[in-house]
C-alpha cells in the first residue's frame, strides 16, 4: 500500500477535530454508563482476564486513570483518542478505494453515526475491538501484498490484541481465511507459509484470555457461548424485527441496506475482476454480520455485536456514494438520515428531551449517578468511613465505588453476578462490623440479611430525576453490627 494514502488532507483534519472536540465534550459532561463502571473495576482488579470479556478494556481504563484519575474523562479519554484514529484508518480505507473524496465521506459517516458517536466516548470492549480490527484490516491488506515475514507478524500480534480486546475478533480470522481460500495464487500454493506464522503470534497474545480460563473450568468461554446462542422465548418476526430496529438506528436506516448490498457486491465484484482489495473488504465485513443476523433469527443480539462489519464496509458504502456523478444526492439520502439519528441520539443523551419512559431509556443511564454517590460518600463518612457496601446487582456495585469513593475491599455484590463471583468468592464479613445495603427500589432482600445484624436503621431513598423526569431510586439501608453469619450468595 503506497505511502502516499497515508497522507491526509486538511479536509480530513477539519473533520477529525471537530468530531473529537464534540466527543471529549460528551465524555465530560455526562455520567458513565453502568457498563462503563463495571469495567473501570476491571482496571481497579487487573487480571489476566475476566468473567465475561477479555482485559483489554480494563487495562486501557488504568491506563487513563494514571492520567487523570477515577475521572469520567480518566475512564473515557482512550476512546475518545482511539476513535479518532479508527476514522483515520477508515479514511485510508476509503482513499485507497477510490480516491481523497470517498475517505472523507467514509470518515463522516463513521463518526456521525449513532453507533459512531457512542463508540467515540463511551468505553466498552468495543473501543479497542475497532481500534485492532481496523489496524488489522490495513495490516491484512498490507501482507496481500508483500512477501515479507514482518508484515504477518505484525498482522498475528494485532489480532492477537484484539482477540485480547474482545471475542468477536475471531470473525476477522474467518474473513482473512475467505480471502486466502478465494483467490488463485493461494488455492495453488495452499495458505502462505507465513500465515501459520501469524496465527502462532496471534495465539502467543491471546493467551492472558485462555490461560485465566484453564484456571477457572473455562468459565468465559462456556458463559459466552450460553450467552450468544441462548434460544429467545419471543417469535421470529420479534427477534428479527429488533436484530434489524437496532442496526437501522445505530448505523442509519439507509446506509444498513447499502452496506449490506456493498459488502455482497464486493464480493461478487471482486472474485470476478480478481480484486483482493475489493473482496478482502468485503470477506472480513461478512462473516460477523452474517453470524449475528442468523443468531438474530432464533436469539437476543444486541445492536453492538455485529458492528466491526461496517468498519470495512463503511468504505465500501462511500465508494458507492462518490463513484456516482449526482453523489450529492447520494450524500443527502444515505448520510444525512444517519446524521439526523447520530445527532439527535447525542442531543438526546444530554437532555432527555424525547418522551421515552426512563425504564426504556439507554441514555438515563448517563446521569444521576453523582447524587448518588453524595448520599453514599454522607453515609460513609457517618459510619466512620469503614461499613462494607452490600450491592444488590453487578453494575450497581461498581457506581457505588466510583461514585462513592469506596475502594474495591469494601464492596460485595450480594448475588455474586459476572465477575464478583470471583471478587468477592472469599468474602467474610467480620463481627461487629456495619454495612450498608444498596439496591434500585426493582426488588429489595436487604431484609433477608438484616437478622445478621443487631439493628437496622432507616432507609435513604435518593429520587434521582433529571429534566423533570423521574430516572430511578436508590435505597440506601445502614446495617449495624454484624453479629456473624452473613455472606454473599451466587443465585
Amino acid at each position: 500500500m503506497d505511502e502516499e494514502f497515508f497522507r491526509f488532507s486538511k479536509k480530513f483534519l477539519l473533520i477529525s477535530l471537530v468530531f473529537t472536540a464534540y466527543k471529549l465534550f460528551l465524555g465530560f459532561s455526562l455520567d458513565l454508563t453502568p457498563d462503563e463502571a463495571y469495567y473501570w473495576e476491571f482496571s481497579r482488579r487487573l487480571d489476566l482476564s475476566f468473567y465475561d470479556h477479555p482485559p483489554m478494556v480494563g487495562y486501557m481504563i488504568f491506563l487513563g486513570r494514571l492520567l487523570f484519575g477515577d475521572t469520567a474523562i480518566g475512564v473515557r479519554i482512550f476512546t475518545i483518542l482511539i476513535t479518532c484514529f479508527v476514522g483515520y484508518l477508515i479514511y485510508i480505507l476509503g482513499k485507497r478505494l477510490s480516491g481523497e473524496w470517498t475517505g472523507l465521506v467514509a470518515c463522516t459517516i463513521f463518526h456521525t453515526s449513532a453507533a459512531g458517536v457512542a463508540l467515540g466516548f463511551i468505553m466498552t470492549p468495543d473501543t479497542p475491538l475497532a481500534f485492532f480490527w481496523t489496524l488489522g484490516t490495513i495490516l491484512f491488506l498490507k501482507t496481500l501484498d508483500s512477501k515479507t515475514t514482518n508484515w504477518w507478524i505484525l498482522l498475528g500480534i494485532v489480532v492477537g490484541l484484539g482477540g485480547l480486546s474482545k471475542y468477536n475478533m475471531v470473525f476477522f480470522g474467518f474473513g482473512a481465511i475467505l480471502v486466502l481460500i478465494c483467490f488463485g495464487e493461494f488455492r495453488e500454493k495452499g495458505f502462505p507459509k507465513n500465515f501459520a506464522l501469524a496465527i502462532l503470534f496471534a495465539l502467543l497474545f491471546v493467551s492472558p484470555v485462555f490461560i485465566w480460563n484453564a484456571q477457572n473450568d473455562w468459565v468465559s468461554f462456556k458463559f459466552q457461548l450460553h450467552h450468544g446462542f441462548k434460544p429467545s422465548d419471543r417469535s421470529f418476526l420479534q427477534n428479527i424485527g429488533e436484530f434489524l430496529g437496532g442496526q437501522l438506528v445505530t448505523v442509519g436506516p439507509v446506509v444498513f441496506f447499502i452496506a449490506v448490498f456493498q459488502i455482497l457486491n464486493a464480493l461478487i465484484t471482486g472474485f470476478r475482476k480478481n480484486d483482493r482489495f475489493l473482496f478482502s473488504l468485503g470477506a472480513l465485513a461478512f462473516p460477523i454480520l452474517f453470524f449475528f443476523f442468523y443468531s438474530g433469527l432464533s436469539s437476543k443480539v444486541e445492536a453492538n455485536w455485529p458492528q466491526m462489519a461496517y468498519i470495512t464496509a463503511i468504505p465500501l458504502v462511500a465508494d458507492w456514494i462518490c463513484r456516482a456523478p449526482w453523489s450529492w444526492k447520494r450524500i443527502l439520502g444515505s448520510i444525512l438520515p444517519t446524521s439526523i439519528i447520530g445527532l439527535l441520539a447525542s442531543f438526546h443523551a444530554i437532555t432527555l428531551i424525547l418522551p421515552i419512559a426512563p425504564d426504556c431509556d439507554i441514555s438515563a443511564r448517563l446521569h444521576g449517578w453523582k447524587e448518588m454517590g453524595e448520599e453514599i460518600q454522607k453515609i460513609d463518612k457517618k459510619l466512620d468511613g469503614k461499613p462494607i457496601f452490600v450491592v444488590q446487582g453487578n453494575t450497581l456495585a461498581a457506581l457505588t465505588g466510583f461514585y462513592g469513593k469506596i475502594p474495591f475491599d469494601r464492596i460485595v455484590e450480594v448475588n455474586l453476578k459476572n465477575s464478583w463471583q470471583f471478587w468477592c468468592r472469599d468474602f467474610q464479613l467480620p463481627p461487629k462490623s456495619n454495612a450498608v445495603y444498596v439496591d434500585d427500589n426493582q426488588w429489595s432482600a436487604w431484609q433477608e440479611y438484616s437478622g445478621f445484624f443487631e439493628k437496622t436503621l432507616a432507609s435513604v431513598s435518593v429520587n434521582i430525576s433529571f429534566s423533570d423526569k423521574k430516572l430511578r431510586t436508590i435505597n440506601l439501608t445502614p446495617l449495624i453490627n454484624h453479629k456473624g453469619g452473613f455472606q454473599p450468595k451466587k443465585l
